[in-house]
């Protein structure tokens, strides 16, 4: 089992409507376990929109949620790509 700690590499995510920029990055160097943490949370938040979403026909809520798990899925990959270099 490895002792050192695995670190976030900085992964760009949500694309602007031009389609050649991101608007926001996971910084680099975060360790693994807080950013998996809060990715947890985060979809944790975007479950509750979704039923919130259905139950409501929001389609604003729908929107939040699709970008909370974005948000999951760049902490994720930022794991991915760290130290593990999974995603290389």
């Amino acid at each position: 089992m490895r002792s050192e700690c695995v670190h976030t590499q900085p992964v760009a995510f949500h694309r602007c409507n031009d389609g050649a920029h991101h608007l926001f990055n996971v910084q680099p160097d975060v360790p693994a376990h807080a950013a998996l943490e809060c990715a947890c949370l985060l979809l944790d938040a975007a479950e509750e929109l979704a039923v919130q979403a259905t139950s409501t026909g929001s389609e604003q809520l729908g929107y939040a949620c699709g970008y909370l798990i974005e948000m999951a899925r760049a902490a994720m990959q930022a794991c991915l790509e760290g130290d593990m270099g999974l995603m290389r």
